[in-house]
């Protein structure tokens, strides 16, 4: 009878105890298959994030024609030297700005002009250059109103149709016109670490014409133009340039009316290096982040294995 009672007791506490084995079984694998949840939550987070940074395309930026500005002059110049120099600005933070400065010099060797000579230029400023367009008189300070040119049906492969030009004349008060300007018109554009820039070309008709009832003269033929892009990003690296950059390296061309007319605009693209490296980090670390979600959830599975292998008997 004893024997019997304590064979029943020893099969109850057999019982008991591989039902409390089950039970903190049971705890241990909710606890792991939470854990294993949460790293695969993980890993499927910082995939889709790598993902989305590595097959995001980086589109190509995009920007309409800047338009052109033309430089003539106003009644007939001297034998002279005629420069013209334009700059615009390549920062992207502001609308297109520039400036574009004329010079009339004595000719050496026939000296026929005197320091009291002050030459009248006219500016045309045509297509969307003209949006928002402000101008101030550098060496005067006085903000003057280009008109459209009205009754020209005018076209050539220079300026384009007058129709679409705005006029503007200047008389220096020194041998030297100087306009600095601000359009709507941007310069720039932008997308990831790509930029592409484009800027009006500066040239000069071939033809007198009559414009707003002036007569318009063309520049003298060994007039020499002049544009630069300023306000270049220092980790700007260019890939295609046109026309191409000069041998010097420096972003700066000049053309000879005489031999060549000069672009009617001006396009460069490249890469800002700043921007990419930052791309790249963010690159890094989601493939780092990727990485320790993987390993956690490989964790998560051998922690698995071992527990259930344990609450065997």
């Amino acid at each position: 009878m004893r024997d019997s009672s304590d064979r029943t007791s020893a099969s109850v506490d057999k019982l008991l105890q591989e039902l409390q084995v089950e039970r903190l079984d049971a705890q241990r694998r909710r606890w792991l298959s939470v854990g294993a949840g949460s790293a695969l939550a993980l890993l499927a987070g910082a995939s889709g994030w790598g993902l989305l940074l590595a097959s995001t395309p980086q589109n190509s930026p995009a920007i309409s024609p800047t338009g052109r500005i033309g430089i003539v002059s106003v009644g007939s110049l001297p034998e002279s030297v005629v420069r013209v120099h334009a700059d615009f600005s390549a920062s992207s933070d502001e609308p297109g700005s520039f400036s574009i400065v004329v010079s009339v010099y004595p000719n050496p060797a026939q000296n026929l002009l005197t320091s009291s000579f002050k030459p009248t230029i006219g500016f045309l400023f045509c297509g969307d250059l003209r949006e928002g367009l402000t101008l101030t008189e550098a060496n005067q300070g006085r903000q003057p109103s280009p008109t459209p040119v009205a009754g020209s049906t005018l076209f050539d492969s220079v300026v384009g149709e007058r129709a679409e030009c705005d006029y503007l004349e200047i008389t220096g008060i020194t041998s030297q016109v100087a306009l600095r300007g601000s359009t709507d018109t941007a310069f720039a554009s932008t997308e990831g670490s790509r930029v592409l820039y484009a800027f009006p070309g500066v040239v000069a008709p071939l033809l007198p014409e009559s414009i707003n009832a002036s007569t318009a003269l063309p520049l003298p033929s060994e007039a020499e133009i002049t544009v630069s892009l300023r306000d270049v990003p220092a980790d700007l690296q260019v890939s295609q340039s046109m026309p191409q950059i000069p041998a010097d390296g420096q972003l700066s061309w000049t053309s000879t009316l005489g031999s060549a007319i000069p672009p009617s605009e001006y396009r460069l693209s490249g890469v800002l290096e700043n921007a990419q490296a930052s791309a790249s980090v963010g690159l890094f670390a989601a493939g780092a982040l990727v990485g320790i979600a993987g390993a956690a959830v490989l964790w998560a599975m051998e922690a698995a294995i071992g527990t259930i292998r344990k609450s065997r008997p």
